[in-house]
């Protein structure tokens, strides 16, 4: 398993988009294939054993902080998830907290 230096440097070298779909939420996500394969699910695995199992807004997921980010997952699996979102901690879900 990836340790948290390991993390930083898949967070630094992975491509992040904004979702302009959902500017209510802002957030960026990375999808599978514009990354490493196994580095991408390593990343995964990381989100999953290291993060925090908690409810944001409408949303009980884990949620992983690292720095001025924090991190989640759609899928309950490593091999389904094909995009990792993060959004800044001071905005976005955090901010929508019921």
């Amino acid at each position: 398993m990836l340790d948290e230096a390991a993390a930083e440097k898949f967070i630094a070298q992975a491509k992040w988009t904004f979702a302009k779909t959902m500017p209510q939420w802002p957030h960026e996500y990375t999808v599978r294939w514009q990354n490493d394969p196994s580095e991408f699910e390593d990343f995964v695995r990381y989100i999953k054993h290291v993060g925090v199992h908690c409810k944001k807004t409408y949303w009980t997921r884990v949620y992983l902080d690292i720095g001025e980010w924090y991190y989640w997952t759609m899928e309950s699996t490593v091999k389904r998830t094909k995009i990792i979102n993060r959004a800044r901690c001071d905005e976005s879900l955090h901010s929508l907290e019921s």
